[in-house]
């Protein structure tokens, strides 16, 4: 059964994920748990999706892709990062049809043999990609689009993975303790990343 079916993933921002080889079912349905796991167990709330273009022909896109997947064919099995680009900007960014406007992925060759998959995003300009395992991936993606991350921290990887990010997290909780000792006043996202509760407006 899938805990995060459309109901919830409805209205959510979506990114689109172009398979340029041919990704079994199993794999999409690994990716849609995991990530939406990542981004949870982080952020405490599901405020994304993904969703596989070319996997429901013909259906209003209204939700993103959820358990159980079926196998598809994708008419970008073999294309280039740069074919893939240029179709996203033409088709989807800034185009206000559910899909987010900087960033996307890509599920490659890579992604059946590792379990990973390539991110993608021009957010601060030129195109900036980064590897990904599949939990780390909307936890990635999400801050990058809202412009609460930088793009240049991903340059600082080959491969972003659960155990990355999860060391990331401690250290990100750590500062905040320490402010908090200093007196220092703290923003809402970050009382609510060390588990205070946030007062009532």
């Amino acid at each position: 059964m899938d805990d995060y079916d459309s109901d919830i993933s409805s209205g959510c921002m979506l990114y689109p994920v172009f398979c340029t080889s041919d990704i079994k079912p199993d794999i999409l349905d690994d990716l849609i748990i995991n990530s939406r796991k990542g981004l949870k167990a982080i952020q405490g709330e599901d405020s994304a999706a993904f969703y596989f273009l070319d996997s429901n022909p013909g259906v209003p896109i209204v939700s993103g892709s959820h358990l159980p997947m079926k196998a598809f064919h994708s008419s970008w099995i073999g294309k280039s990062l740069d074919e893939v680009y240029s179709h996203y900007k033409t088709e989807h960014s800034g185009q206000n049809n559910g899909f987010c406007d900087h960033t996307f992925a890509i599920l490659d060759e890579e992604s059946v043999a590792k379990k990973t998959m390539l991110l993608a995003t021009d957010k601060e300009g030129s195109l900036v990609t980064l590897r990904s395992d599949f939990y780390s991936s909307l936890h990635e993606l999400v801050p990058v689009e809202m412009g609460t991350a930088a793009v240049q921290n991903w340059k600082k990887y080959e491969v972003i993975t659960r155990e990355i990010e999860e060391r990331k997290e401690e250290e990100y909780r750590a500062s905040i303790y320490a402010r908090k000792e200093k007196g220092e006043p703290l923003r809402d996202i970050e009382k609510k990343a060390i588990g205070e509760q946030l007062e009532e407006m």
